[in-house]
This record gives structure tokens, C-alpha cells and sequence, in this order.
């Protein structure tokens, strides 16, 4: 077998080509969100204008869903910041029954705070679209 001599000064070098890749727009912050939108971001929490009214569809029965259990470590900072939900008139305290009545779910976020929800998953269900 014969060997083959190459030599470097016989080849070109070219770097690969790159396909163009769309522009990258820097995202904006937070403060200039905020700046942006300060007549919506400027309102007390709860402050939307208007009144909402829920309509069920005719043959819609009520339903009652038992309350789910809330850990006892929780019990206290829950009963605070729905106190602090009444104060700012997010919620409305309610002292005789209600025909629907959704079931309250409580998590603590990574920063410490408590995340409130319902779920009405059998209200959404017989609401008019």
C-alpha cells in the first residue's frame, strides 16, 4: 500500500455559515410594564369598575361541595389574610346559606405568603356562556 503526502497549504479553511436567526428583543422590565400601564397597575386590589352577575343555565341544581381540610399550621395566616381580603373588599363576609358554595384550597408559595383558591369546577359547568 502507497501512502499519500498531504499537505495543509493544499486546503482552504472556511468557517461554517450560520443561519440567520431572528432579531432578539431584549424583554422589558417590570418597572416599565408597570410605567406603561400605571392606570391599571395604580388601582387598590379589588377595584375593578362594574358589577358582575353569574347567570346558571334553567335546569342547574345547586351544589354544596363540603370544605376541604385546611392543615392547622395554616389556620391562622389563612383566617389573617381573608380578614385582610374582607378589609380591602375583595370579599364579602356572607351569613346566611347560598345555593352554590365552592370549596376553598389553600398552598403556601416559595416566599412564605398563602395562595387562596376555589374550585368551581360544578358552578363553571352550568354557567351561561
Amino acid at each position: 500500500m502507497k501512502l499519500i503526502n498531504i499537505n495543509n497549504s493544499n486546503f482552504i479553511t472556511a468557517s461554517p455559515t450560520r443561519p440567520s436567526q431572528p432579531e432578539v428583543h431584549q424583554l422589558t422590565s417590570t418597572e416599565k410594564i408597570v410605567q406603561e400601564y400605571a392606570d391599571i397597575f395604580e388601582r387598590e386590589v379589588g377595584s375593578l369598575p362594574g358589577t358582575v352577575h353569574l347567570e346558571t343555565e334553567d335546569n342547574a341544581s345547586p351544589v354544596i361541595i363540603p370544605p376541604r381540610r385546611v392543615p392547622t399550621a395554616l389556620k391562622t395566616k389563612l383566617k389573617e389574610e381573608l380578614d385582610k381580603y374582607v378589609k380591602l373588599g375583595v370579599l364579602a363576609q356572607v351569613e346566611e346559606p347560598t345555593p352554590w358554595v365552592s370549596s376553598l384550597a389553600v398552598a403556601t408559595k416559595k416566599s412564605g405568603a398563602l395562595r387562596i383558591c376555589i374550585d368551581p369546577k360544578d358552578l363553571n359547568a352550568v354557567l351561561k356562556r
